[in-house]
């Protein structure tokens, strides 16, 4: 049976909601008479839901909310507030705090029942979806890792058994190519693991709610046009595709810090250069809209269906066996999750076999 807490400092009110809820045989019921007891009772119990109203003595609904938002145990419970018409107005702070709803004093039955049934579905929802998406990653993780970690480790042993067996019968030449064999399974290794621990440290940054907020607030790229450019020239020079590249772009100070930009531009400069063939071009651009540096990357190669872009995530791959092509398929969700700290996001515009557009917004500072 679900839990809801009811927090509401008017005793009959609180009292009545009690009863109605504990009646319909669907809830149990934890009640407080005050936010400073509602948090604690929120934070033993880990209710389903919360009803709590906004004017309180002591600690309001509001701070309530923050409270428990700033804990990882309660910060995903759906929470309801109660209010009178009076403060209708205040709303927009409750949603801007996390809120998921609210209820206007004086409420009927059907509306508290429509309220609860209507959050408690969508947490389900939700819930679902993060099992299949979890589910789905576990698949992928499984399949997908062992290939990717075995295939250069092999190109490195392989090699490395040709030099110790057969050195002596090898000119310069031979000895030469199969260093460089050595050299690019080891570049493509130290790439992979070196992807994991960046979605791995990613997701540790989004649960420490301190550090991530003052990374967010602390974090500026002054002159980015530089910065984008040198790598994607660079990236261009190592596809041997100079000439392949047009770059137009502006120079604005951006919410992010280089490291991440630099993540950033690696990813998709070698997406685009990856997926697109000698002699097709590849446009960088950016543009300044609604207060975001857009930073759009065309290329004109193999693209992406609508269910492909929906389904991006970590450790995902598309058509590996058709394309032959290298790589986890982590480099995208990376892209995302790194613009998702600084309130950034990512969009994709594509036509299969014709041309993709990665559309990076970033925050100007």
């Amino acid at each position: 049976m679900k839990k809801i807490l009811i927090i509401e400092d008017e005793i009959p009110v609180l009292e009545n909601l009690a009863e109605l809820i504990s009646e319909s045989g669907e809830f149990s019921v934890l009640t407080a008479s005050d936010g400073i007891n509602g948090v604690e009772l929120a934070l033993e119990n880990l209710p389903d839901l919360i009803l709590c109203d906004i004017m309180m003595p002591e600690m309001d609904g509001y701070d309530v909310l923050k409270t428990l938002k700033a804990s990882e145990a309660t910060s995903t419970i759906p929470f309801i507030f109660l209010t009178a018409k009076s403060e209708k107005d205040d709303m927009r702070y409750g949603m801007e705090l996390g809120a998921d709803d609210f209820i206007t004093k004086p409420f009927t039955y059907k509306e508290v029942f429509k309220a609860i049934d209507s959050r408690l579905a969508k947490t389900e929802q939700l819930v679902s979806k993060s099992e299949q998406q979890l589910n789905e990653l576990r698949i992928n993780l499984a399949t997908t890792l062992p290939h990717e970690l075995r295939t250069p480790l092999n190109g490195i042993l392989a090699s490395s058994y040709l030099l110790i067996e057969h050195f002596n019968k090898m000119d310069i030449n031979e000895v030469i190519q199969v260093h460089k064999s050595i050299y690019t399974s080891a570049k493509r290794l130290n790439r992979l693991i070196t992807n994991y621990l960046t979605f791995a440290d990613l997701e540790l940054l989004f649960k420490d709610k301190q550090k991530l907020q003052t990374l967010k607030s602390y974090s500026i790229v002054e002159s980015p046009e530089p910065i984008i450019k040198d790598i994607a020239m660079n990236i261009a020079d190592n596809y041997k595709r100079s000439n392949d590249i047009n770059i137009e772009l502006s120079n604005n100070s951006i919410n992010i810090t280089q490291e991440h930009l630099y993540k950033i531009c690696e990813e998709l400069f070698d997406n685009a250069f990856k997926f697109s063939e000698e002699n097709k071009s590849v446009h960088v651009y950016s543009i300044i809209q609604n207060g975001y540096f857009i930073l759009k990357i065309k290329d004109e190669g193999i693209g992406l269906t609508p269910e492909q872009i929906s389904k991006i995530g970590a450790y995902v791959q598309f058509d590996r066996k058709l394309h032959e092509q290298q790589g986890s398929g982590l480099g995208l969700i990376i892209v995302k999750r790194i613009l998702q700290v600084y309130d950034g996001y990512l969009e994709i515009e594509s036509v299969l076999d014709k041309f993709t557009i990665m559309k990076v917004y970033m925050r100007l500072s």
